[in-house]
């Protein structure tokens, strides 16, 4: 079994994943304050450095993927930086379940008449031709 790929399906590959990443990173860069906040509610111990730090990993990660220097090593730190941020930060476990909306529920007021009327419209059913 031959395991070689084509060199430009690795690149889409490692600029894709990689495009995650620096993105998230410019992210915090350009909100620096905001993210500094945000890990400061989360309890994190020096905020700054830790912002720092998660910036760092991933547009260095990510630029290191893009142009696969030590890649193998980009991908480990970057699993090992989601691995810690999915527990430390994205604390999925603590949001309940949505309600559930019966079929014959009106919407909530907060999405206004405008959203009701299109849906009223996409679920009218189509004209017969005669």
């Amino acid at each position: 079994m031959n395991n070689t790929y084509h060199p430009l399906v690795l690149l889409a590959g490692r600029v894709l994943i990689a495009s995650v990443y620096l993105v998230a990173g410019v992210r915090k860069l350009m909100g620096f304050a905001g993210t500094v906040g945000y890990f400061t509610k989360l309890g994190f111990p020096a905020p700054e450095f830790v912002t720092v730090l998660a910036i760092i990993i991933e547009i260095g990660g990510g630029l290191l993927l893009v142009f696969g220097w030590k890649t193998r090593w980009a991908a480990w730190l970057i699993a090992l930086f989601t691995l810690i941020a999915a527990f430390a930060a994205h604390r999925f476990w603590e949001i309940g379940p949505r309600p559930v909306r019966k079929p014959d529920e009106p919407l909530p007021e907060e999405h206004g008449d405008h959203r009701r009327a299109d849906l009223r419209r996409h679920l009218r059913p189509w004209p017969r031709l005669r």
